[in-house]
């Protein structure tokens, strides 16, 4: 099985980013989860759900690099798509602070104003 896309739950030190071509993961979608699985103690009866540290170590390069390719891919999404605290496109991308002061409502007030409708 493959796995085509993730997103990163833990960006800082999350298990996935240690898993590399040929890992057992154990996958529990009513959960929501993904965990490895030691494929040595599979081997002899036991599911063992936990990276020892010595794997984690020899992985971190690959973690490094795939967080530089994540910063990278981040850089080529629109802005409006990265900013926090805002609406959606459909409300006109503004900051949340900024819609919950407004007295005129985006959909109703300003779209219907652009159109020449009055409302009374």
């Amino acid at each position: 099985m493959m796995i085509l896309y993730f997103f990163p739950l833990k960006y800082e030190d999350g298990g996935i980013g240690f898993l590399q071509t040929g890992d057992v993961v154990h996958l529990q979608l009513r959960e929501g989860r993904i965990d490895f699985v030691d494929a040595a103690q599979l081997l002899t009866g036991k599911v063992v759900h936990e990276f020892e540290d010595y794997i984690k170590e020899e992985r971190q390069s690959l973690v490094k690099e795939r967080k530089q390719r994540m910063k990278n891919r981040q850089k080529m999404v629109a802005a409006s798509n990265r900013m926090y605290g805002h609406t959606d496109a459909a409300n006109g991308v503004v900051p949340i602070a900024v819609v919950e002061d407004a007295v005129l409502d985006y959909e109703q007030d300003i779209l219907l104003l652009e159109k020449n409708i009055v409302i009374k």
